[in-house]
């Protein structure tokens, strides 16, 4: 039973994987579905709760490890105008942060794609949205805020832990 039970997770994770994205970092699954972690977490780490954010919003939750059924770390990324660029955060429309997978070609959804450094730097700051951030202090690179229907294409690097 438990293996047919894997093996249909499986299939349900790979439907969920064509039609939403997850940003760039720890993913937790619990029986409720996927949350983003507050933290990031050594491969086998685990410590007596998880703290995982709402999905929308800035609050967060404590849960048992109890409850987890399993954690991944994601690096996502986003091909905008030709670009494959780490996909950072996702957004409502209303400015709402979102810590949960959003569909892939919504209209109502934005993504943050930052990048720090690149061979293409002069390519990417001429880029339609392209936002170069001041390196003085430490925080340069440049970022898109770009509606998720404005991407060609999005994929994901998932690393269990």
């Amino acid at each position: 039973m438990s293996e047919i039970r894997r093996r249909d997770f499986g299939r349900e994770q790979q439907a969920r994987a064509a039609e939403t994205i997850r940003a760039t970092g720890t993913w937790v699954r619990t029986s409720d579905g996927w949350f983003a972690s507050t933290s990031t977490m050594a491969p086998g780490e685990r410590t007596a709760d998880v703290f995982l954010y709402d999905r929308e919003g800035l609050g967060y939750r404590a849960v048992p490890t109890a409850e987890v059924a399993q954690v991944e770390y994601v690096e996502a990324e986003g091909l905008y105008e030709g670009h494959w660029i780490p996909l950072v955060s996702t957004w409502k429309q209303d400015g709402t942060r979102v810590h949960g997978p959003v569909p892939r070609s919504s209209a109502d959804y934005s993504a943050i794609l930052y990048v720090y450094s690149s061979p293409d730097w002069h390519a990417l700051v001429a880029l339609p949205r392209a936002e170069v951030h001041d390196d003085r202090g430490g925080n340069g690179g440049v970022s898109f805020l770009v509606p998720m229907s404005d991407l060609s294409d999005c994929r994901e690097k998932v690393i269990l832990l």
